[in-house]
């Protein structure tokens, strides 16, 4: 998030003070949008789990949190949604057990016999994945950008991450630090992540829709205080 989207966000905390007082009906914006690598075929095609929510005004209630799959190609990112919690329809008393319940198979490894249901109810036999073998591409380090970008041979201010439902990476944090998850030799898999203490700073923002109308009834992009996202970054 850049240096401006934090002073807007500050002035409109110190204008809503005085009308809500000193607890306020809002907490931070926030959004999650994740991709977890399942295998790789021969075509070089990632097949992946994916986890998607978020609250665009911080309000203090349950939101709804979309699970499906995924292909990363060099050139797209097909996707598939499965499963959508809707606190709205079936309570959100029950909501946050099905809420544990769909994260714990989220995070779980996916077995042999899993991967084959994935490919005949989801990808209906259109893609061939045999077995699940993601682990030896795992990285999970963080690395200064100025020494990512020599290494790589790329410039991230030019080359954008991509994202689930077509978002864009776009200014990355004053840290400069980036987290490669997977490297899966032109197919890395990033992990992008800020919280309002910037304690927990890496790689960058997204472009994903926040909209504000202001006092002149202009729409703006305001995006999001906290924000989880694995972007997906193509080098040769």
């Amino acid at each position: 998030m850049t240096n401006r989207n934090y002073f807007f966000f500050f002035g409109l905390t110190i204008l809503l003070i005085p009308l809500f007082g000193a607890n306020p009906i809002t907490g931070p914006s926030w959004i999650e949008s994740e991709i977890k690598p399942i295998a790789i075929n021969e075509n070089g095609e990632v097949l992946c789990k994916t986890r998607f929510s978020k609250n665009e005004m911080g309000a203090h209630m349950a939101m709804n949190v979309t699970y499906g799959f995924c292909i990363v190609s060099t050139d797209s990112i097909i996707q598939y949604d499965a499963k959508i919690l809707d606190p709205f329809k079936i309570g959100e008393d029950s909501f946050y057990n099905h809420l544990n319940y769909w994260d714990s198979v989220f995070e779980a490894k996916v077995t042999a016999k899993a991967l084959d249901e994935i490919k005949s109810e989801v990808l209906k036999n259109a893609h061939n994945f045999s077995t699940c073998n993601t682990d030896s591409f795992k990285v999970d380090k963080v690395f200064p950008i100025s020494a990512f970008e020599k290494n790589r041979n790329v410039n991230l201010s030019k080359i954008k991450q991509k994202g689930l439902y077509g978002a864009e990476s776009a200014d990355y944090y004053e840290d400069l630090k980036i987290h490669l998850l997977y490297d899966f030799g032109s197919i890395l898999f990033l992990h992008n992540e800020i919280d309002m203490d910037l304690e927990n700073v890496v790689g960058a923002d997204f472009n994903y829709l926040n909209p504000w109308t202001d006092e002149n009834g202009i729409e703006r992009n305001i995006g999001f205080e906290l924000s989880k996202v694995t972007g997906i970054l193509i080098v040769e």
